[in-house]
């Protein structure tokens, strides 16, 4: 079983859901124009966001729990964009953000499926979409949850970068010595759709292992709120995950001296992988 339906099971046992439902993309998918936890500033994207989309439509049937319309008059913090945040019976919240002026605004108390959120002449310059598991409290990847996308294209490692304890930085390849010791491993790592070669999305997992060893790993399926900081599962801060390069930050390791054989296992959300290994020598100080 893979990492992401196993990740599947487990959530939806936690979360109780009778039956997994049909769920579908909220708008056409070519229209993604940023993915989850991909760095933003200081921060790491929350969801999914689309631009120049004709219609936005629930990713399966909810209750209206909270919508709101442009009103420089209301308590909510003002925006020009309406907001719609919808219950599921599975657990889930979906939220919808940066809608039209007026789209929520006669909306039923429950939608389905095929009801529109946006419909209109025009295409929706941008607006954001996330799913939140509201029993847990995490913010989920809607990569894992909406149906595939029949991507073919693992993964790919750019470049291994140690950090030692006095911020000297080594660029890993198979000709490099580096002094024994702890160093923070950080690792650019990119995936793309087979059909939008031009969109960049963050790996569901990577894995760093010596002669065989896990060293660290990283999975990027969700985020939680912590002592008022946005954090992956594990616990670490979305701030320390990324370095100002967007490397991203597996963890410590320890390297003692001899040779080294580092190999790295990237993992996309559509089950694709691949192996990256590399040997290089570890030196006695």
């Amino acid at each position: 079983m893979s990492k992401r339906r196993s990740f599947l099971l487990l959530s939806f046992l936690i979360t109780a859901s009778a039956q997994l439902s049909a769920f579908q993309w909220p708008s056409d998918p070519r229209g993604l124009a940023g993915t989850f936890a991909l760095p933003a500033g200081d921060s790491v994207f929350k969801g999914l966001s689309f631009e120049q989309v004709e219609t936005v439509n629930p990713f399966d049937q909810g209750r209206v729990v909270y919508k709101y319309e442009p009103d420089p008059f209301s308590p909510s913090p003002f925006t020009d964009s309406a907001l719609l945040v919808l219950e599921h019976d599975n657990g889930f919240q979906s939220i919808y953000r940066g809608l039209p002026p007026g789209s929520v605004e006669d909306l039923p108390d429950r939608v389905s499926p095929s009801d529109y959120l946006y419909r209109g002449e025009d295409p929706l310059s941008e607006y954001c979409f996330t799913i939140r598991d509201a029993r847990l409290g995490r913010l989920v990847n809607p990569l894992l949850l909406l149906p595939g996308l029949n991507d073919s294209v693992p993964p790919r490692l750019e470049e291994v970068l140690l950090v030692d304890s006095n911020g000297a930085e080594f660029l890993i390849s198979p000709d490099r010595s580096v002094p024994a010791g702890v160093y923070k491993a950080f690792l650019h790592v990119e995936d793309r759709f087979s059909s939008r070669d031009d969109l960049l999305v963050m790996p569901f997992s990577v894995s760093l292992y010596n002669l065989g060893t896990l060293l660290a790993q990283r999975r990027l399926d969700s985020l939680v709120q912590r002592d008022n900081t946005i954090a992956l599962q594990d616990g670490v801060s979305v701030e320390d995950v990324f370095n100002a390069a967007g490397y991203l930050f597996l963890g410590d390791i320890t390297l003692n001296s001899g040779t080294a054989s580092l190999e790295v296992v990237m993992e996309d959300f559509f089950g694709n992988e691949s192996i990256e290994t590399f040997s290089f020598r570890v030196l006695r100080q």
